[in-house]
């Protein structure tokens, strides 16, 4: 008689954890759940993520973005195409005699500031498309700065002082 209690007393345990896990109310995988100061983002599966890294300048005139989203382990391939680019533009209405700007003597001519942001993009089970900025800077650039020079250093220091950043967030890479 005692066997048979005991028998049925771990039959129901079993059929109330089943149903439990079947309802989804007992989860054994983990949901990757990003907490913000608003609220929490769930992600669930992660089927891929990407480091960010973005640069722009601002000026008294307007704004130059100089990376758009790009790999921080390679920023500097698109920041030396972006410069390129722009100097093509600038040198465009220029003639042969007049001196044309290059990277070694393209500089500010005002004061401005440079705003570089760290971010990762996951891809996911329950957010398609989810980018979590990890930080933004400000950085005052000073009137005559050469803007290849000064982006470039200050671009790797940033970089370098996010890598824990990126290495926390990253799940996929664990």
């Amino acid at each position: 008689m005692k066997n048979a209690i005991i028998a049925s007393v771990i039959l129901g345990i079993s059929i109330v954890f089943s149903s439990l896990v079947i309802s989804d109310n007992i989860s054994f995988k983990d949901e990757h759940i990003i907490s913000l100061s608003g609220g929490a983002i769930k992600l669930g599966d992660i089927y891929k993520e990407k480091k960010l890294v973005s640069a722009k300048l601002y000026f008294k005139e307007g704004e130059q973005v100089l990376i758009s989203e790009g790999n921080p382990d390679e920023f500097s391939v698109e920041l030396n195409e972006k410069l390129q680019s722009l100097l093509k533009e600038l040198n465009a209405g220029k003639s042969k005699n007049e001196d044309k700007l290059t990277l070694e003597n393209l500089s500010v001519i005002d004061d401005a500031r440079l705003e570089v942001v760290s971010a990762v993009r996951y891809t996911s089970e329950y957010q398609p498309m989810f980018t979590l900025t990890l930080e933004t800077k400000e950085i005052p650039v000073e009137k005559g700065s050469n803007i290849n020079s000064f982006v470039t250093e200050k671009l790797k220091a940033f970089i370098e002082s996010q890598q824990q950043a990126y290495t926390r967030s990253l799940y996929l890479q664990k």
